[in-house]
């Protein structure tokens, strides 16, 4: 299923006191809905945009779905990709390495673009990244992209019931808030 997100105008109505980063960010990651899951998948080769045929040739897990949204959104850094975790992360190394790349928020301060991480059973063990009232026609909801196990793909979920209760945290990535204070600069020198 091929969600339809709201327009850059829309995003802006909706979130007037956010950059349009975010916004990149967002529709950068919906572009990998339906791509198959695969634990420590990547999209190496790149080409773009991605067509239901390329969607085909890789698989992502939601740590890959994070970094190639970092990549599609040119806010990408070496010191953010994982290597070799288990399928089952430690928890506590989860959330390490994710507190060197993001600044830590309570699940409620989340905003489009932001990471989530979320546990299973009582470990840190899943990133999805916050959409919020991102999907056309539902002005309501808040949302998430994510590559999920149990689904063996890359899907949209309403941010509610155990999934809200799962979240641990979310996180800002730092390179997102570097960009932001770089739009901010330029648009007082102007």
């Amino acid at each position: 299923m091929k969600s339809i997100y709201i327009s850059e105008e829309e995003f802006k109505n909706r979130y007037p006191d956010l950059n349009l980063i975010r916004y990149k960010f967002c529709v950068n990651a919906l572009q990998y809905e339906d791509v198959k899951f695969g634990h420590m998948g990547r999209y190496i080769h790149r080409p773009l945009p991605l067509t239901d045929d390329l969607k085909k040739c890789f698989s992502l897990d939601c740590g890959g779905l994070l970094i190639e949204t970092m990549r599609d959104t040119e806010i990408y850094t070496e010191d953010a990709e994982m290597y070799n975790y288990h399928k089952r992360p430690d928890g506590s190394s989860l959330i390490k390495h994710t507190k060197n790349v993001a600044i830590m928020l309570s699940k409620s301060e989340a905003k489009p673009g932001d990471l989530l991480v979320m546990k299973d059973t009582d470990n840190a063990t899943h990133y999805a990244i916050f959409l919020g009232k991102f999907i056309e026609g539902d002005a309501d909801g808040d949302y998430i992209i994510h590559a999920f196990a149990s689904e063996r793909k890359v899907v949209i979920h309403r941010f509610s019931g155990e999934l809200f209760k799962d979240t641990i945290s979310a996180f800002t990535l730092k390179t997102m808030l570097n960009c932001e204070e770089k739009e901010e600069q330029k648009g007082e020198s102007l």
